[in-house]
């Protein structure tokens, strides 16, 4: 007997998987750009869950039919689907991904499961009572926001792998904060979610170390605020890391979402439930945040303008990044010139190429612990060397000489989304000296009548970081100095009163790989301007002078 029930569930459950493989669905128009490719990916996807595409509409279970759109960077598309001479109200069906073939293929998964469920609901699978309880015992959660570089990506595969499931009915996020409760508090949590009957509360960090990428996602129980657990997911890309979500989201975060209360005990969810995941009497899939009761093509159409809505607002910016580290090539040359120089005694000096390294740190220690304005306070570091630099006069005569740059100071940034300003300020130094061509001998001048310069001082700073495009980054940064001290072209020997400022400004472009290492490329000047102030008896008679530097930048970066 055990046997023959086994040979006879065989035999039932073949004939059921061939009854689904012949169902047939007609593919109907679909409208907008790359609806070719959206398409054929959807067709590939139905055929491959067993379903045959029928020609007509007459010989075909139902019709799918909509439009392809593009907005924000991604590809969007809404699908009506009706069973063929069914008086029933048209489902629709919405997905968004980022090119046009992923978006098929997510259509086809869930139009799959629309077809799946109204077969369910036709065939009188769940009584009405059984289904009015499952919703009933259903836990409500909210996925609430989600920070750091990638997050919009992440919450919505978090999203997605929920909705799908029947445990669970999805509440959008904007009524939980239509509260106006600090939901980061266990108080507000709970006071929050009470009219809503919300059991579980999702929020997460997404980190990028690297070419690694993973997530945090925290579930608290609205019943007390406490987290309930947190659950981690990683991947070596933004892509594998939103795959790991989609795939393994409820294997990981459902026994965590189970363990939650609601607010406020014995609340009655009725009729606000079937608002949350059923439409139609069967679980509905969603893109995103669900949206009010969608029974009718016009409530819908209404709340797909939410939904959008929405979208905008959780695209939140990407996480801070915590380190920028660049060792780069900076060839530069100088030029000094002097301004009224009364007896013509002053020796001007051109320097048409001076290689150069630099290596420049900028560090957020704040970022490794929070997303808060701490992430946004850091040490700027930047050192140059020349070399090879040394100075030939005319008559052959070879002069050593160096150059070197420091500078160390405090920097705060301001994120505008992809963008971000900031200002600093700090100490530095940068020296330029000739030397003594050696001994001194009759008949041979050695040295290089040519003042040299150590200046010293406070920088005030400014730097815009854009990104017009993924990838490319143009940095444009301005400064100006106090300077305290001039170095040898300050002292008695030259011009005893001298003053002098300085100014610094530049661009560099800059593009950057997934794995988080930047080539950089950019061009830079810094200009000293100089008044005198002569006096009878001083050993140089000039009204100013002006030493200016061009600077050329090839290298790499590394950002995390």
């Amino acid at each position: 007997m055990p046997l023959l029930r086994a040979l006879l569930g065989g035999v039932l459950a073949a004939l059921l998987l061939a009854s689904s493989a012949q169902a047939q669905v007609h593919l109907g128009r679909l409208r907008g750009p790359r609806a070719a490719q959206v398409r054929a990916a959807l067709r590939r996807g139905l055929e491959g869950a067993g379903h045959t595409l029928a020609e007509e509409t007459t010989q075909a279970a139902a019709t799918v039919e909509g439009r392809v759109l593009r907005r924000r960077g991604r590809w969007r598309a809404v699908l009506e689907l009706r069973a063929t001479g069914s008086t029933a109200e048209t489902k629709r069906v919405r997905a968004a991904a980022r090119t046009p073939r992923a978006l098929g293929a997510r259509l086809a998964r869930r139009v799959v499961a629309a077809l799946a469920g109204a077969e369910e609901a036709r065939a009188g699978a769940a009584p009405a009572e059984e289904q009015r309880r499952a919703v009933e015992d259903a836990r409500r959660v909210v996925v609430g926001t989600f920070r750091g570089r990638g997050a919009r990506q992440v919450r919505e595969a978090v999203v997605s792998t929920f909705a799908s499931e029947a445990r669970v009915a999805l509440v959008p996020r904007a009524e939980l904060e239509a509260s106006g409760e600090d939901l980061a508090s266990a108080a507000g949590l709970r006071r929050g979610a009470a009219p809503l009957g919300v059991s579980a509360y999702l929020t997460g960090t997404v980190i990028r170390r690297g070419s690694r990428w993973s997530a945090r996602v925290t579930v608290r129980s609205a019943s007390d605020g406490s987290v309930v657990e947190e659950v981690p997911f990683r991947g070596r890309t933004l892509r594998a890391l939103v795959g790991v979500v989609r795939r393994r989201g409820w294997e990981r975060l459902g026994a965590a979402v189970l363990r939650t209360a609601p607010a406020a005990s014995g609340a009655e969810l009725g009729s606000e439930q079937e608002g949350g995941a059923v439409v139609n009497g069967a679980v509905g899939v969603p893109i995103d945040d669900p949206i009010e009761p969608a029974q009718s093509v016009e409530s819908a159409q209404s709340a797909q303008s939410v939904e959008s809505a929405q979208s905008v607002e959780s695209a939140v910016p990407g996480r801070p990044n915590t380190l920028d580290l660049a060792l780069v090539a900076h060839p530069f040359s100088r030029r000094l010139r002097y301004n009224d120089d009364l007896y013509g005694l002053l020796r001007e000096y051109t320097l048409p190429f001076g290689p150069a390294v630099r290596l420049a740190v900028r560090w957020y220690p704040g970022a490794l612990a929070t997303a808060g304005w701490g992430a946004h306070l850091g040490v700027d570091l930047r050192w140059e060397q020349a070399f090879a630099i040394d100075s030939k006069r005319a008559d052959g005569e070879v002069f050593p000489t160096r150059s070197r740059a420091w500078y160390l100071g405090l920097r705060g940034r301001v994120p505008l989304g992809r963008h971000e300003v900031s200002v600093g300020v700090g100490y530095g130094r940068h020296s330029f000296v000739i030397d003594s061509a050696g001994p001194s001998q009759p008949g041979r001048l050695n040295i290089p009548q040519v003042p040299g310069v150590d200046y010293r001082g406070l920088w005030f700073q400014a730097e815009a970081r854009l990104a017009p495009i993924a990838g490319l980054r143009v940095v444009l940064h301005g400064a100006t100095a106090v300077l305290f001290d001039l170095g040898g072209i300050g002292s008695d020997l030259w011009f005893p009163r001298a003053k002098a400022g300085g100014i610094d400004a530049g661009i560099l472009l800059g593009w950057e790989t997934p794995a988080g290492v930047e080539l950089r490329l950019g061009w830079d000047v810094r200009r000293y301007f100089y008044r005198f102030d002569p006096e009878v008896g001083d050993p140089f008679i000039a009204g100013g002078a002006v030493d200016q530097y061009f600077g050329y930048t090839l290298g790499l970066a590394y950002r995390l």
